[in-house]
């Protein structure tokens, strides 16, 4: 069975980033238009103007914070400046009132699009507020969240900051163009590649030169995120352009070097042009791509962008239609973010040599494979279509001879012999989780580990509890496992996770923010704890396995014969 696109895309929606209706509000016309500096001591002065916050107490911890969103960081990429790179934010006069969040970008939401392409807002919750007897500057984490590249937003309701303050942190929340307005990757004067990690990178540009302003220390930068998220952290760490922006990186369930997150330009053409023609273009002419669908109604553009993915790219369970590519520095040699494939820059070592932490939970992929529980029908076609497990850039025709052996090596190795059942969905979950995320971060670790002088540290996350998203939703799994975006709900206040925590559950999310936290703070994640987790190095592959209590232990004994079997197929890829 081809990997459920829509029933990972809406069950990450529906559980993770659908916010209220209530929740989303527009900023288009929040500025307070009085003149002269303001008294108040919640109102910052930035770069562009003057800002009037607010004052929380959070009802989660009985702590106060102090709340600036919806703050622009940028131009907003409408009428020519779509498909461009971001431009510096323009000024106000006056107080920019900045109590309300600003709009999500454009995407699907299963029905009418929702958001604006006026969506470049950025989010800061700080502990404290600088002042003439409190000057000391406190670390600073960015938050870069998920969604497959195609969804999702920086906003409150998702990942509230209310845990992470009180560890005495400034917290950053952001949003970023998604999907083809984000990723569009055709070569033309008309478009920039990789927008969206452009956007990224102008945020966190913003952040250097007016977090001090909210009481953060720009020297003490650590970006993180969640599944695309972490793999746009990882593609920061890689990118030129990102340089000096950050000085920690924690990726959470995702890697530049993801199969799902990368593709080679032609690809990037080939699925753009295909949209073309679902819109009614048919060319191979990127100028005139580029035009038209600049012309076309952001709604025509975020609705119909599923019709860019070809029929291998289905074969093959691949669900992101616009994806991160390189770029030509002859064609945009203004706004280079990535030069060359995320393999090659990792192993040339051409990259930002930061502290470094990586991982992924014990079971990523359960919510893809519900179905599987109850439909027996399903594991006759898994058996039938299993070289959608076949790693693509091994460059094997799809229905070739090599591609169809390697299949089958792949399905003995997880399942044996016999026809996979529903009494393997274990095995099939592990399968899933290898190829889409653990394998990824594995090879990543590999090559930095090589050619990093920074430390670099890997865990597996294990906890399952109230505020673990798949036993939320109660999907019926007759085995424990953490699911993707299970961590979640252990780093920030989630509102679509309603369920009260036990005092074992909050223990886990003390121990997640403490771990988060210390990292941004100095460097070293378990300063203070009662558990040594070393770097990982190729003699002494040591990782932290995260449950109700730490422990470290050597991931080469995971699963030693599959891990072994991967690193054999991607040998001449890596060397």
């Amino acid at each position: 069975m081809l990997r459920a696109w829509w029933l990972l895309l809406l069950l990450e929606w529906a559980a993770v980033y659908m916010p209220p209706e209530q929740c989303l509000v527009t900023t288009l016309s929040n500025i307070d238009h009085s003149q002269g500096p303001p008294e108040s001591s919640l109102h910052v002065e930035v770069a562009q103007g003057y800002l009037r916050g607010r004052k929380v107490t959070s009802e989660e911890t009985g702590g106060v914070f102090y709340s600036f969103q919806g703050v622009p960081y940028a131009r907003p990429p409408v009428g020519d400046l779509r498909f461009q790179a971001p431009r510096e934010a323009q000024s106000w006069r006056g107080v920019r009132d900045a109590t309300v969040e600003g709009s999500i970008c454009p995407q699907y939401d299963n029905g009418p699009i929702r958001g604006s392409e006026d969506c470049l807002f950025i989010n800061v919750y700080t502990p404290k507020l600088p002042s003439a007897s409190n000057s000391t500057l406190l670390p600073v984490m960015v938050w870069i969240h998920g969604g497959s590249l195609i969804i999702g937003s920086g906003n409150s309701v998702n990942y509230g900051p209310d845990f992470l303050v009180s560890k005495n942190i400034v917290l950053v929340t952001l949003n970023y163009r998604l999907g083809i307005l984000g990723f569009l990757g055709v070569t033309s004067s008309l478009v920039s590649k990789n927008n969206g990690f452009k956007d990224q990178v102008a945020a966190l540009k913003w952040v250097q030169t007016n977090i001090a302003q909210f009481g953060g220390d720009k020297a003490r930068v650590t970006i993180f995120g969640q599944s695309s998220g972490a793999a746009s952290v990882d593609y920061l760490m890689l990118s030129p352009a990102a340089k000096g922006l950050f000085h920690g990186v924690i990726a959470l369930s995702g890697n530049a070097i993801d199969r799902w997150t990368y593709a080679e330009p032609n690809l990037s053409r080939e699925r753009a042009l295909l949209l073309g023609r679902v819109l009614g273009l048919t060319t191979n002419d990127e100028d005139e791509l580029a035009r038209f669908l600049k012309a076309a109604s952001v709604e025509q553009l975020v609705s119909s962008q599923l019709g860019a993915l070809t029929e291998e790219d289905l074969l093959r369970s691949v669900n992101i239609p616009f994806q991160p590519t390189k770029e030509d520095s002859l064609h945009d040699s203004s706004h280079i973010f990535l030069p060359d494939s995320p393999v090659n820059i990792l192993k040339s070592g051409e990259y930002q040599h930061v502290p470094y932490i990586t991982g992924f939970t014990s079971a990523e992929i359960k919510m893809d494979y519900t179905a599987y529980l109850y439909n027996t029908s399903l594991w006759e076609e898994l058996s039938r279509k299993m070289e959608q497990f076949v790693p693509p850039d091994l460059g094997l025709p799809l229905g070739s001879s090599k591609s169809l052996e390697l299949a089958a090596e792949i399905k003995n190795m997880y399942f044996g012999e016999g026809a996979p059942t529903a009494n393997n969905i274990q095995d099939l979950i592990e399968l899933a989780s290898d190829v889409f995320y653990v394998e990824g971060a594995r090879r990543s670790v590999r090559h930095q580990v090589n050619t990093s002088s920074a430390p670099v540290y890997v865990y597996q996350f294990s906890y399952v509890g109230n505020l673990s998203l798949s036993e939320f939703c109660d999907y019926g799994y007759p085995y424990r496992g953490a699911a993707h975006t299970d961590d979640l709900g252990y780093v920030f206040r989630m509102s679509r996770v309603t369920a009260e925590p036990g005092a074992r559950d909050e223990a886990a999310r003390d121990l997640m923010t403490t771990l988060w936290t210390r990292f941004a703070a100095t460097g070293n994640p378990t300063e203070g704890l009662n558990v040594s987790w070393n770097p990982f190095t190729f003699y002494s592959q040591a990782y932290l396995d995260i449950d109700a209590e730490l422990s470290t232990r050597d991931l080469r004994k995971l699963r030693p014969k599959k891990f072994a079997f991967w690193d054999g197929l991607y040998a001449d890829i890596d060397n």
